[in-house]
């Protein structure tokens, strides 16, 4: 069920599992609440980066995204 893969991905995430995380991740149906959350289990900045730009283009409804964007802005000091 794909619920319990977003609740088992969160503990994974939460518990410093970035691997096993992105591997339950890639098992749901992509969208923006999925997109983010493989983004926090990226392993540097650069890779969020990249894919915080591509995800930002895949998504009509990507406000969410966009506020993520900003937070990596802000904490890069770029205002």
């Amino acid at each position: 069920d794909n619920v319990v893969k977003r609740l088992l991905a969160g503990a994974l995430l939460q518990a410093g599992n970035r691997e096993e995380a992105k591997k339950v991740l890639g098992q749901l149906p992509q969208d923006a609440g999925v997109e983010l959350a493989v983004l926090q289990a990226a392993g540097s900045k650069e890779e969020m980066e990249k894919g915080l730009k591509s995800a930002i283009g895949k998504y009509e409804n990507n406000g969410l995204l966009r506020l993520y964007d900003g937070v990596l802005k802000l904490d890069a000091g770029k205002y």
